[in-house]
């Protein structure tokens, strides 16, 4: 007889009258397709013994029962268990739990009536008024207000999660409430006092504690593209003249200034390579635009970039009067220096009359691929031919895997890899890293936990918001160390400099962190010099 297939599910469970401490009880629940998560909960409620859990309309709609499953933020009832095996299920993280799966959301409510996020008007008006509303904005406005509330955003939050534990270094909330709460306002031509909804932003909400990870938007049931709106609202704060913060108008005065984020300490990566690179028989050609960490910080990595294309016969052309991307700008909500940046960029490069553009930083190609369309099209109607990739990416998708070069040496070392969020979420590249990975002889790779959540250094939050960014630090650190490797291999500049300082300020430096380029020229017998 064959036996039937069913599910092993473990249930936090705590009732603060009877339970001096959380545990897990478990249990057999029979599966079958198309079985929701509320449906295993429902199960275990009428067929073992009563666990608390919150649901009301069944639908996805009211956006009340949600829970983490195996560590991620889900709503039950539009959540299928798609096969027999285990599943952990949790209350939603960064709220107190009343009991079992139920979090206390009364602190959520009274921000909410706080931001006062209903319309505000100094007079009433009688009968029916015609508005200038441009359709955009109200179709977005109408879009934000279908907000759920479930607050999966705040649960993914890696910046939720600070300001839920240690309240005294940030406030910030989670995406919810500038989504919903805010957003909204700014969008209705009704509303008189925006300039107070600005300062909302900046003072109770802490924008700038904003990681613009994406973790809120791979969790939304909405898919709302929360960052954009994020850093679109950090728009408004600078408009009113109330932002960004200090360390943010340091790197735009700079832009403005020089043409790149950072100033020169030693020879920048243009000074020591020749514009061209030529090869023999080459089977490619592209431009490589370097941005301001590998130019200015990392070198090596910018080596590494050229050993591992030239290795595999592409001609690669370096133009030196290249400027920085303008992200940091953006990010911050400083839209018309990074709009000047795109259209500075954008010439240079168009003038070489090659399509292809290959980057080492995951920051430059998401500003490359999403802001510049847009600049672009704004300041003079067109589109370009330019087509960004990153160097993994490159390498697998357009060398391919079968042409690429393999004469690899053995390099012997465990690692793990971090996810860059720019890199992942924002630009969908994150298999192609691993296949390079896997490529180099010698190399024993693990995963870590938590291996895609943000190190807390994007979004401005390292320049302008220090505190939250050590705390997030920190806690991909701990996953690093847990992972008991002796390297990390990262493949983002910014994600290179926070890890190695989270790693050297709270473990001593224990594990080394790498640039995967940097091991490919390794495993290619390292970078030549010209």
């Amino acid at each position: 007889m064959e036996e039937k297939q069913g599910l092993v599910v473990r249930v936090f469970r705590y009732d603060p009258t009877v339970d001096e401490k959380p545990y897990y009880a478990s249990y057999y629940v029979p599966w079958r397709e198309g079985m929701t998560v509320l449906e295993v909960l429902r199960f275990i409620y009428e067929n073992y013994e009563p666990i608390a859990f919150r649901y009301h309309c069944r639908s996805g709609v009211c956006g009340a029962c949600g829970v983490m499953v195996n560590g991620r933020p889900v709503l039950a009832c539009r959540t299928y268990v798609e096969a027999p095996g285990e599943l952990v299920i949790e209350p939603l993280k960064n709220f107190r739990v009343i009991r079992d799966l139920v979090v206390d959301r009364r602190p959520m409510l009274e921000q909410t009536v706080k931001l006062k996020p209903w319309l505000m008007r100094s007079q009433r008006t009688s009968g029916f008024e015609k508005l200038e509303w441009p359709l955009e904005e109200r179709d977005k406005f109408y879009l934000l207000a279908s907000c759920r509330e479930c607050y999966l955003c705040r649960a993914a939050c890696p910046a939720a999660e600070v300001g839920f534990r240690k309240p005294e270094i940030t406030r910030y909330p989670g995406a919810k409430f500038y989504v919903r709460d805010l957003a909204t306002r700014f969008l209705d031509p009704r509303e008189e006092d925006k300039q107070q909804r600005a300062l909302q932003l900046k003072e109770d909400i802490d924008a700038y504690a904003c990681t613009t990870c994406k973790k809120c938007w791979e969790v939304c049931p909405r898919e709302f593209e929360i960052p954009e709106m994020m850093e679109e609202l950090r728009g408004y704060i600078a408009k009113a003249g109330l932002g960004p913060l200090n360390g943010h108008i340091m790197f735009a005065d700079f832009i403005k200034r020089t043409g790149r984020a950072v100033e020169k300490q030693t020879t920048p990566l243009l000074e020591l390579v020749p514009e061209v690179i030529d090869v023999a028989n080459p089977i490619d050609e592209v431009l490589f635009f370097t941005g301001c960490l590998i130019d200015f910080r990392l070198q090596k990595v910018g080596l590494g970039v050229i050993d591992a294309l030239r290795k595999n016969n592409v001609r690669v052309i370096i133009p030196k009067d290249q400027q920085c991307c303008g992200s940091p700008a953006i990010r911050s909500g400083l839209f018309d220096v990074g709009k000047a940046q795109a259209i500075k960029n954008i010439e240079v490069f168009e003038r070489y009359g090659v399509e292809k553009v290959v980057m080492g930083c995951p920051g430059c190609l998401l500003t490359w691929k999403k802001n510049y369309p847009k600049f672009l099209y704004e300041v003079e109607k067109r589109q370009s031919r330019l087509q960004v990739y990153e160097i993994t990416e490159y390498l697998v998708n357009v060398i391919g895997l079968d042409r690429m070069n393999k004469n690899f040496r053995t390099v012997d070392m465990t690692v793990t890899y971090h996810d860059s969020c720019h890199l992942r979420r924002g630009c969908g590249i994150w298999k192609e890293p691993r296949e390079l990975i896997n490529m180099i002889p010698g190399l024993k790779f693990r995963e870590m936990n938590e291996y895609d959540v943000c190190c807390g250094s994007g979004g401005g939050v390292r320049a302008g918001r220090r505190p939250v960014s050590v705390e997030i630090g920190k806690r991909k650190a701990d996953n690093i160390m847990a992972a008991n490797v002796e390297g990390v291999i990262v493949e983002c500049p910014f994600c290179y400099i926070q890890i190695r300082d989270m790693l050297q300020q709270f473990y001593g430096g224990k594990v080394k962190v790498l640039y995967l380029v940097d091991l490919i020229a390794e495993a290619y017998k390292g970078a030549e010099s010209w």
